[in-house]
């Protein structure tokens, strides 16, 4: 008995030593850049961090205020400093703003100087420093509904995939009080759209949702607007004199809505703000700043008549298995795919709500942008003398 006593509790003992192991390898695997930094902590000059902090927070400033894309304004911008003081911000995206891409799969994670993401500023904040007051109950009611992601080092460990399901209430999770309360808290509604992106994921082709009242919607994809967030700007756009509608969002995206819904005034494509640049909006919302920015790429009224979407993929080489994808576009890639298309006439036959041909497929060609400032120039004839130009020749005109 004695020698089978020892045996089982030998292999009791085994067996513990391998879960520990495995439990810490996974653990060790799992927190590894934490696990070397305390084990080596770096060698930091804490007063030229601080300066390079500095100095980083002005340049994402900088780029935000020269990168931000007007893509519409019917006038409502910039807003009056004087009497536009305080708005309502609409959208469940507004509390959890998105600085960059981020999950476990995403090598561009966004993480502020030190780690501490209460450092982070969104739109609110950015509001805030600036002097501008928002509707703290349509704020609260947001937070009720769904509590934020807020991008964090919890999510380290996430995959990308499940920061995308869409979390927009419908209209009938608003009270009749609150809107009531919104209507005449201000005349002017910030809507927030807002989707995740980064490698490691595909823009899926139906709408996950999350939410009480939400089903997933397989007649819409990830990137065109909700039939929650279509219903919040029809209702913005009846109700208030101001409406502006904030991308904060990273792809392309159908913008289609901009036309059809009446009542938007105003809207601002801003991408990712990573962690401070989103304090430079309110400058460009209230004419501080001219919005500079002009589109990379091309935004279509539906994004299938890109031929590298319609691909599917899900091939693999037939030697190693692994899977690949064939782009089929080749050389015509982007705007060049739009443009060599309407040069060939594959759009002559295209009549919609937006327009014919080329028109109705595309809305915001490549290098597309609004400012506040208003000019316009004139090429007259250009001349050049007989024979060929020499060095220090004139042109006249």
């Amino acid at each position: 008995m004695n020698k089978i006593a020892k045996l089982i509790i030998n292999f009791v003992l085994i067996a513990i030593i391998i879960a520990a192991l495995s439990v810490g390898t996974w653990v060790m695997y799992r927190y590894e850049q934490e696990v070397n930094t305390f084990l080596s902590p770096p060698i930091v000059d804490y007063d030229a961090l601080s300066v390079s902090s500095e100095s980083g927070q002005e340049m994402s400033r900088r780029i935000m205020t020269e990168g931000a894309v007007m893509l519409k304004n019917n006038g409502a911008l910039p807003l009056d400093y004087s009497t536009d003081k305080k708005v309502n911000v609409f959208g469940w995206r507004s509390i959890d703003w998105i600085y960059g891409s981020e999950g476990r799969n995403a090598s561009g994670g966004v993480a502020p100087e030190k780690d501490n993401f209460d450092e982070n500023v969104d739109i609110y904040k950015a509001l805030n420093k600036y002097g501008i007051d928002y509707n703290t109950r349509l704020y609260d009611m947001y937070y009720d509904y769904l509590e934020p992601d807020h991008q964090s080092a919890n999510l380290k460990g996430v995959h990308i995939d499940a920061l995308t399901p869409l979390k927009e209430p419908g209209m009938s999770y608003y009270s009749s009080e609150l809107l009531e309360y919104s209507e005449t808290y201000s005349e002017t509604a910030i809507v927030v759209i807002g989707r995740m992106a980064g490698e490691g994921m595909n823009a899926k082709e139906v709408q996950e949702k999350k939410g009480a009242g939400t089903v997933t919607d397989y007649n819409r994809h990830y990137l065109e607007i909700s039939t929650e967030e279509e219903a919040l700007l029809k209702y913005c756009g009846e109700t208030y004199e101001n409406v502006i509608v904030l991308m904060n969002v990273a792809n392309q995206f159908e913008m289609g809505f901009l036309e059809t819904i009446p009542g938007i005034d105003a809207c601002l494509y801003i991408g990712f703000t990573g962690t401070r640049a989103a304090q430079a909006i309110p400058g460009l919302l209230y004419g501080d700043t001219s919005p500079s920015g002009r589109t990379v790429d091309t935004f279509a009224y539906d994004l299938w008549t890109n031929p590298a979407n319609v691909f599917k993929g899900g091939l693999s080489y037939t030697d190693y298995g692994r899977s690949y994808a064939d782009y089929v576009e080749n050389v015509y890639v982007g705007y060049k795919w739009y443009e060599t298309a309407d040069a060939e006439g594959i759009w002559e036959n295209v009549s919609n709500v937006h327009g014919t041909g080329y028109e109705g497929v595309v809305q915001f060609p490549f290098g597309y942008g609004m400012s506040y400032n208003e000019y316009s120039w004139e090429v007259g004839e250009i001349t050049a003398g007989d024979g060929p130009i020499a060095e220090g020749g004139a042109f006249t005109d």
